[in-house]
């Protein structure tokens, strides 16, 4: 028969249920609730941030930005453009960057260094050490020690290069400098970062200065250098200019080679004729063109076909407007009278005259065109005839033409690379006197009135936003890594099992201590203001509204039961089964039920202890039938509860044993024939076996839960490997719950949210 609730899920669970709002895109209510539990870690996570911000700004060093600026000059194209002859001046991305690279080389470095005399300035030279290269100091002697180190030859130390102050200085001013293009004009802003702002202004002016100077030294150096160089190849083209024109002339005299206007005679006689034979086929590929179209005219008959010529002849045009005129008139008559017609006959023989009209007009067109055409054949021959002679005739000197081009174009090109050359040598002679740099500082930097670094705002800000995010993530960790059970949904959703109830933690003094040597045999301890008695004498309390939620349940999971066994379990020691057990025996016994509790926890019998601590004998000596079931039973005369209690003296070999024995279970038959409700007290399920011992002889069990310190996992893990315990629990009592913090897990419309808002609803009185 199955005792748990008939809505409550099997066990065991292939996979836990999802929370509500756990399949949905975003659950508003479960992020709130984490926001409510969590926000304290966050708050204090973030504080502890800002306040780091604020300390290190209480001892940060701040720095001071000194920035010139200097204009990249395009008025002038470089060396580069002086020699080459190129006049594109444009600056390029690569050019800027260039310029940026060395405005941090260690030459400007070098040159601000020696300005300044930064390296005779100890304070300059010792801001360069940071923290690091400070540690690294410090643990050198301790390093040094398990380091073996080789002995150094003279050799060996004298070639290894030694450090000095103004490689220091250059080193800390390259670090500290910072170029940035302004906004993409050939503006670059030089930027120095120093404690000092002063130190920092005439180092950052004295960087820009020194650029400058480097510029026109490495300008001046390089027109040195290339005026020395033009001037030693001018000296070589001017001898082989000369030579080149001496050659020439001799060529010349030696060949008898006349000209004039710079041109062989034979050459512009050659060349005249040349044109004349261009003319002359011109003039006998139109003549032919000309024949050629007017024969096939009159091979196709066609009148309607024009030429040139035929254009131009009156007789023609008049012809052919007569005979459009009849060819008209014919098609009219054509279409009125029909072909066969005398007049249409008439009028196609008008037509045909026409045509042989204009035919024989066309004919003698022709003739005449077939004239020219053979005149100008023989105007073309003729031109031909009189170039092939005089190209015969001048064959010979081909060569010695071509040679003496190539002299005259050698002496041409020395000649005109002597005149550059010559011209660049003027230009770079004048650079060489009077250098002019590419660039100029167009805004020296000024002292700074506030530092730049660290922003004290930024700071702060970076600190507490890093302090939230921290708090976020440890808030979210400590989400992930709460699994224990803390709501109703935990219960049903992930466990499975049916709520039955909230029971609040209370902090109650125990006072029935106090009389133990005026207890009475049979009867058990004053409990008065105890938690034992704290449902029987609170019965309005959410403590008493719980049991009785679990009374229900057992009493609608066993109606056809007329006297019921109920075991008290919870999964691990101190979860508060033991007080629960006695108080809901209590309450049902208020009710007028006769009502048993069997303190069946053999190993550690806390009841017993509490109510029943002068008992000789009970549990064991009755299944021992050492006693009678009678003798070992104890009255709570205030409310008629009997208590069947452990003898603190006893002790079973095996507790399973002796609560899955035969006799045990003859004991609760005989209780089921005097009470309506037996309850027992079992040893935790996870720890021992002995409430998987007696659960045969358990009509249903009441599991009892410690809120917020039993894991969901375990739970289940255990409950899946107690089968027969998992069907007949009825359901679960979460025990000890803090209602302060449980409204942090409420959402709405839940179990706790009801209890928590409406909590005045259970008054604690009588």
């Amino acid at each position: 028969m199955l005792r748990r609730n008939p809505n409550s899920e099997p066990f065991p669970h292939d996979s836990f249920d999802a929370e509500p709002g756990e399949n949905d895109l975003i659950d508003l209510d479960r992020i709130a609730g984490m926001i409510r539990r969590q926000w304290k870690l966050v708050l204090t996570i973030t504080l502890i941030g800002a306040a780091l911000g604020m300390t290190y700004l209480w001892f940060a060093t701040p720095f001071y930005n000194a920035s010139a600026e200097v204009l990249i000059d395009q008025g002038d194209a470089g060396l580069n453009a002086q020699v080459t002859g190129n006049t594109d001046t444009s600056q390029s991305d690569t050019t800027i960057l260039s310029q940026v690279e060395l405005i941090t080389s260690p030459n400007v470095a070098g040159e601000a260094v020696d300005k300044l005399q930064l390296d005779k300035n100890a304070a300059f030279l010792a801001s360069g050490k940071t923290l690091k290269s400070q540690l690294m100091g410090l643990l050198k002697p301790f390093v040094s020690v398990f380091q073996k180190k080789k002995p150094i030859t003279a050799s060996e130390q004298a070639s290894v290069p030694q450090t000095t102050p103004r490689d220091i200085a250059i080193d800390i001013v390259q670090g500290a400098t910072n170029v940035q293009r302004v906004r993409g004009t050939f503006l670059l802003q030089i930027t120095y970062s120093n404690p000092d702002p002063v130190l920092a202004t005439d180092i950052a002016n004295a960087i820009a200065e020194g650029y400058l100077a480097d510029q026109l030294n490495s300008k001046y150096d390089a027109a040195r250098r290339a005026s020395d160089w033009l001037q030693q190849r001018i000296a070589e083209l001017s001898k082989e200019s000369m030579a080149a024109d001496v050659a020439v002339q001799n060529f010349r005299a030696q060949n008898n080679l006349e000209t004039a206007n710079g041109q062989l005679i034979t050459d512009q006689q050659v060349a005249q004729l040349n044109t004349n034979l261009v003319s002359a086929q011109n003039a006998t590929a139109a003549a032919k063109a000309k024949v050629d179209q007017i024969n096939t005219i009159l091979a196709a008959n066609d009148p309607n076909a024009l030429v040139t010529a035929a254009l131009d002849s009156p007789l023609i045009n008049s012809l052919r407007q007569h005979y459009l005129d009849s060819a008209k008139r014919e098609a009219d008559f054509a279409n009125l009278v029909g072909d066969d017609h005398i007049q249409t006959q008439k009028l196609k023989q008008e037509m045909a005259e026409y045509q042989r009209e204009i035919r024989e007009e066309l004919t003698r067109i022709a003739a005449g065109d077939q004239s020219d055409y053979q005149v100008a054949q023989a105007h073309e021959q003729a031109a031909r005839d009189a170039l092939t002679q005089a190209t015969q005739g001048g064959a010979a000197s081909d060569q010695t033409v071509a040679k003496l081009n190539g002299l005259e174009s050698q002496a041409a090109s020395l000649k005109s690379l002597y005149s550059l050359f010559l011209q660049n040598y003027q230009a770079t002679s004048q650079q060489s006197s009077f250098p002019i740099a590419n660039a100029r500082i167009v805004a020296p930097a000024t002292v700074p009135s506030s530092p730049s670094s660290p922003v004290a705002f930024l700071v702060i800000a970076a600190g507490t936003f890093l302090g939230g995010l921290i708090g976020v993530g440890a808030a979210g960790l400590r989400e992930f890594s709460d699994r224990f059970v803390r709501t109703v949904e935990h219960l049903r959703g992930e466990i499975g099992l049916e709520y039955l109830g909230l029971v609040p933690l209370l902090h109650i003094k125990d006072k029935h201590r106090r009389n133990k040597g005026a207890l009475l045999p049979n009867q058990v301890a004053p409990l008065k203001e105890s938690m034992f008695r704290y449902a029987a004498e609170h019965r309005r309390s959410q403590f008493a509204e719980s049991l009785r939620s679990a009374k229900v349940a057992a009493d609608l999971a066993l109606a056809d039961e007329k006297s019921k066994v109920l075991g008290s379990i919870s999964m691990l020691p101190d979860e508060g089964k033991t007080t629960l057990c006695y108080n809901l025996a209590s309450l049902i016994a208020t009710s007028g039920a006769r009502t048993l509790v069997i303190d069946a926890d053999l190993r550690r019998p806390t009841l017993s202890k509490t109510v029943a601590p002068h008992c000789k004998a009970g549990l064991v000596e009755v299944v021992l039938r050492q006693v009678s079931f009678e003798e070992a039973i104890f009255r709570d005369a205030e409310i008629g509860l009997d208590v069947l209690p452990i003898a603190l003296s006893s002790a079973a070999l095996s507790s399973a044993d002796l609560l899955g024995s035969a006799a045990f279970a003859a004991l609760l038959q005989e209780a089921r024939r005097h009470y309506d409700y037996v309850i027992l007290d079992l040893p935790p399920v996870a720890a021992v076996v002995d409430a998987r011992a007696v659960s045969p002889q358990v009509d249903a069990f009441i599991l009892v839960v410690q809120w917020g310190s039993t894991s969901r996992q375990f739970l289940q893990n255990t409950l899946a490997a107690e089968p027969r315990i998992a069907e007949k629990c009825v359901g679960a009592i979460l025990n000890k719950a803090d209602i302060k913090k449980l409204q942090l897990y409420r959402t709405p419309g839940s179990s706790e949210s009801y209890m928590t808002e409406y909590s005045a609803y259970f008054q604690d009185s009588v």
